[in-house]
């Protein structure tokens, strides 16, 4: 039991540093672009609503101009109807350092939100998001098989004196 725990635990470490890797990565990649393109204004809305159609919904992308208003959102058609990001962590920390990284855990979905921001050579910050199980969550899931290993650890601890007596008889 306590090796799955361990086993549970080291797993979702390794899940979760993927997953900051991979938005970071995701984020410089299309900061680098958009800057190396100098995209600006609709430009820039039409290059990001073609790109979100071809990331999959696991990944949200959201642009945030200086002043907090949104932008573009991949996850929301009307982005009118947002309310201001300008007090957000992530957003705050991009604007002063041009980069931040925050996560935020949701107890009702039992899921953790990582976000990585950059602010873009106009001011702009681009948001990209995914979401990953919490380590309760992700146990949660795994309880299922784990459970079928500790059955099986018990019955072979269970059966292996009786086998051990059959292949080597006592003397």
């Amino acid at each position: 039991l306590v090796c799955v725990v361990a086993f549970a635990a080291a797993s979702y470490a390794t899940l979760d540093a993927r997953a900051s890797e991979g938005i970071t990565d995701e984020s410089h990649r299309y900061a680098s672009y958009i800057e190396a393109a100098q995209l600006d204004g609709d430009e820039l809305l039409d290059f990001l609503d073609e790109q979100s159609e071809l990331m999959g919904s696991d990944m949200r992308v959201t642009l945030i101009a200086s002043d907090g208003t949104v932008l573009f959102d991949n996850d929301v058609a009307d982005v009118s109807m947002l309310e201001s990001h300008a007090g957000r962590p992530e957003f705050v920390q991009a604007e002063i350092d041009g980069e931040s990284s925050a996560g935020r855990y949701s107890e009702t979905l039992q899921e953790v939100t990582l976000y990585h921001s950059v602010r873009l050579y106009n001011d702009d910050v681009l948001r990209f998001a995914t979401t990953q199980s919490s380590v309760w969550g992700m146990m949660l899931h795994m309880l299922g098989p784990c459970a079928v290993v500790v059955v099986l650890a018990l019955v072979s601890a269970a059966v292996q004196p009786q086998l051990l007596a059959i292949i080597i008889p006592p003397c």
